[in-house]
């Protein structure tokens, strides 16, 4: 999922639909403040302030079980459980769903009819990368009782993590998948951070940065969390909003454009999409819909 807000809470929030968006732009990273950065800290608006509407998405969005292009075509999808992200695979779909259990989740491939054709266990929402190849994370949970090998997948191809942990896709930009995990060292668990192109072993970055980047499909803008807020940057400086309205579900944000996100924002028990400029403005995007745990996917 493009690169897909909230898988465990702020991670899926990315998620999931998902997915964040990636591209040939640098790997995600820590977020560095030098002077030069201009930070703007939004006005946090009143609750019962209405919010602006603005155009439908540009991209096809899940609800209540449905996918729902621009133009009006839907495909019905298992009603089992919800779908947190969702990217085009084949002549078919890849949804991750809200089977969360401390740091994995269900993911279903489904053919064009929305029917399913396979079921596994993974850490988070597949990535697409610009030219449209797919990848994702297979794992067998521990608490299955079963055993099995922990892959990264892109496309056909897959490689077999070793001494890594519960790994979750960061970036994808066609060559390069970019991964953070758990490693043993020396009785010590610690995050790491590798790239891997699938031939070759993973080469380490360094330590799981604090604030992850997920850019836009040009490569310029990012957005990233830090606590409870939301940073949105471009090369002239950066925006912070409160995200606490984005992270009361699992699904995450998805870059719509290069200056527009989209995520599913949650008020007095009811949600609706909401767009997001690159100087944080928000907007509703959607009818209001009752609330629920994993919130709008948007097709990546």
């Amino acid at each position: 999922m493009r690169s897909m807000v909230v898988a465990t809470c702020l991670a899926a929030l990315v998620g999931c639909s998902g997915s964040p968006a990636t591209d040939a732009a640098p790997s995600p990273e820590v977020l560095a403040p030098t002077a030069s950065t201009s930070l703007t800290k939004a006005v946090d608006r009143p609750i019962d302030e209405p919010l602006a509407t603005s155009r439908p998405p540009r991209t096809a969005v899940v609800a209540d079980h449905t996918l729902t292009y621009p133009d009006g075509r839907t495909v019905k999808l298992p009603r089992g459980w919800g779908v947190t992200g969702i990217a085009r695979y084949g002549d078919g779909f890849l949804l991750a769903d809200n089977r969360y259990f401390e740091g994995t989740l269900g993911m279903q491939r489904l053919d064009a009819e929305g029917k399913v054709v396979d079921t596994w266990t993974s850490t988070g929402p597949a990535l697409v990368a610009p030219d449209g190849q797919v990848a994702w994370v297979s794992v067998v949970a521990p608490e299955s009782g079963e055993t099995g090998p922990t892959l990264i997948h892109v496309g056909e191809r897959t490689q077999e993590l070793s001494g890594l942990f519960s790994p979750y896709l960061q970036g994808f930009d066609g060559e390069t998948v970019t991964f953070t995990a758990r490693e043993l060292v020396r009785g010590r668990w610690r995050s790491v951070t590798y790239e891997t192109d699938l031939a070759d072993p993973p080469r380490l970055i360094g330590t799981a940065p604090r604030l992850t980047r997920y850019y836009s499909p040009n490569g310029q803008n990012w957005y990233g969390y830090r606590r409870h807020s939301l940073r949105i940057a471009t090369p002239d400086g950066a925006t912070e909003i409160r995200a606490d309205r984005f992270v009361r579900t699992m699904a995450g944000l998805f870059w719509e454009d290069d200056r527009h996100l989209l995520g599913t924002y949650v008020q007095d028990g009811r949600m609706a999409v909401a767009r997001i400029d690159l100087k944080g403005t928000l907007t509703i995007a959607s009818p209001w819909r009752r609330q629920n745990r994993h919130g709008f996917a948007f097709l990546g």
